[in-house]
């Protein structure tokens, strides 16, 4: 009989985050207004000057209320108790600003709201790091509706390039926006990190 993938070895979940679909799912939020959840993989990824990665996961974000998204990327020395802390910013960089301002972190947030969708960049110390806004517009607005995305973020090392993709469900055609931004990892100092999203 097929089991499908579980998660429940390879990540730690905080806040209102859970298991379900036997745990080939994860629910990062409740369906109630303030609810935040953070997922973190268990064992740190070591990085190098030389290290390539891709990271994929697919996500959809049905309620009416504001929603965001992050990816982020902080050093092993930040203390993991802090991700199941309440955070009123309703945002990762936010979270990142209050309890991580003097950790080294790379940081991708997109939130999609009925006042226009966005998208922030967060490259350095949060306390002394300029933040990249982007704007956005369509394909996205899907999400509203209760749509699957998948998102796809790639770092080439080589390039020193991260690369942040989306695209619907069960199709091959990339959607906009497409981010593509300069990142050098090594000059960060983040040769051993863990991921959350």
């Amino acid at each position: 009989m097929f089991r499908p993938m579980s998660f429940d070895k390879e990540v730690e979940l905080f806040g209102d985050s859970k298991l379900i679909n036997e745990g080939s799912s994860i629910q990062l939020t409740n369906s109630v207004s303030g609810s935040e959840g953070r997922v973190v993989y268990k064992e740190p990824i070591n990085l190098s000057n030389s290290l390539s990665f891709s990271s994929y996961f697919s996500f959809s974000m049905p309620n009416e209320n504001d929603d965001v998204m992050a990816f982020v990327m902080v050093p092993t020395s930040l203390d993991l108790d802090l991700f199941g802390k309440k955070d009123n910013s309703s945002s990762a960089l936010g979270f990142l600003f209050e309890h991580a301002k003097k950790e080294t972190v790379v940081a991708f947030e997109f939130d999609i709201s009925n006042r226009g969708n966005r998208a922030r960049i967060l490259l350095g110390k949060p306390e002394s790091s300029e933040v990249r806004n982007l704007s956005f517009e369509g394909d996205l607005l899907m999400m509203e509706n209760g749509g699957t995305l998948s998102c796809m973020i790639d770092y080439e090392a080589s390039l020193k390039r991260m690369m942040v993709r989306f695209r619907k469900l069960g199709t091959r055609k990339m959607l906009d926006p497409f981010f593509d931004f300069s990142v050098d990892l090594g000059s960060y100092g983040m040769v051993v990190s863990s991921w959350w999203v």
